[in-house]
């Protein structure tokens, strides 16, 4: 499985954004699907990118705040700007460089100068928010591109929910419950908060065991459910696997607290509309093929579950800043913003009862 678990990032400054350090008007970029070689239901998405001349292949990752970097020949010549400490989410911290690298390029897409983390750890390299922040940018995975600041012609059916760092968040829905969810490019896999499954077992069905290392090399065994599918933006999922994981770690340090991190098995059942600059979203197009009875992925995800296995897994998603935590598995009963979006119709709509299976839990504020 791919090595990448939930890190938690503490950094002493945020990631640097210039107006204007942008190319306006860039079009498509290609993507890099790469199937895990333990399970095909979970992957990599990646990029082909060049900074100062340099060839690197970067996960696009919506669940870092900040572009990751390998220490190279090119990145170890630059003098350090600066320090990032982080925490993966089984508690091992680690500390890295921040650099300024020049001439970013991906597809059409440059960066005249970024700020960076630059690792010695041997983790994935990846394209972050601080670059695909700036942009609208339409995620389509099953046809492996993503265009850059999309045509008018679509209508944006939801407010777009962003963390302090840029981290990206949707609600998913089933019948009396609502969770808060990391959208996390970079999530090979979908990941629930342990105690969000264990409070909402109609929803899940356990198939296995998971080995996951996180960015710090730290390891544990999670759970490899099957779980219901959800609606999210007026949209109703198929059933697909998810690792249960403890994420308080991660919800200590968070200003928006998770119930569940939605990486590539949920992500590519559709494509997905993000005008982060003008924080607003939208669904496009049909689900792909993988909902319909008979299809090629469709037949991966068994009827029923099989004897248990192991394998090795990751997931994602970075942040810092903290405030009291939401409650979790909340009741669909109403907006946020005071006024009922897409979202949240479509939440009334699939959950009129209010849920009392889960209880708020108080996390302790990290900064």
């Amino acid at each position: 499985m791919l090595d990448r678990l939930a890190t938690t990032v503490h950094d002493s400054r945020a990631p640097a954004t210039k107006a204007g350090d942008y190319t306006p008007g860039v079009r498509r970029i290609p993507l890099i699907i790469v199937p895990d070689a333990d399970d095909p239901d979970f992957a990599a998405v990646m990029v082909d990118a060049t900074v100062a001349g340099h060839p690197y292949r970067l996960m696009l990752d919506t669940g870092a705040a900040r572009t990751q970097l390998p220490a190279d020949d090119y990145t170890s010549t630059l003098p350090i700007a600066g320090a990032d400490t982080s925490s993966g989410s089984f508690g091992s911290a680690q500390t890295d460089a921040i650099v300024t690298i020049t001439d970013l390029v991906v597809g059409p897409l440059r960066v005249p100068s970024l700020d960076v983390t630059r690792t010695e750890r041997g983790i994935s390299q990846v394209l972050g928010m601080d670059v695909l922040g700036r942009y609208c940018c339409h995620f389509q995975l099953e046809a492996a591109v993503m265009d850059v600041e999309a045509p008018d012609r679509f209508v944006f059916d939801n407010t777009l929910v962003i963390g302090p760092r840029g981290h990206v968040y949707v609600d998913a829905c089933w019948p009396g419950v609502s969770a808060r969810a990391c959208w996390d490019t970079g999530a090979g896999a979908t990941v629930v908060d342990r105690t969000f499954w264990l409070s909402h077992p109609d929803l899940f069905e356990q198939i296995g065991v998971t080995v996951g290392t996180d960015s710090g090399g730290g390891s544990a065994r999670s759970p490899l459910l099957l779980m219901t599918g959800p609606v999210i933006g007026e949209r109703t999922f198929s059933r697909h696997k998810a690792v249960a994981v403890d994420l308080s770690p991660v919800n200590r340090a968070v200003d928006i607290p998770m119930d569940m991190i939605l990486g590539y098995p949920t992500i590519r059942q559709a494509d997905w509309l993000f005008d982060f600059p003008a924080r607003r979203w939208t669904l496009t197009g049909g689900l792909p093929a993988l909902t319909r009875p008979g299809s090629r992925a469709m037949s991966r995800v068994p009827s029923r579950p099989p004897p248990p296995s192991t394998s090795r897994t990751t997931t994602p998603a970075r942040t810092s800043q903290s405030r009291p935590a939401r409650p979790r598995g909340r009741s669909c009963s109403a907006s946020r913003s005071g006024r009922a979006g897409a979202t949240e119709r479509a939440c009334l709509a699939h959950a009129p009862r209010r849920s009392t299976q889960h209880r708020p839990r108080e996390l302790a504020a990290a900064r």
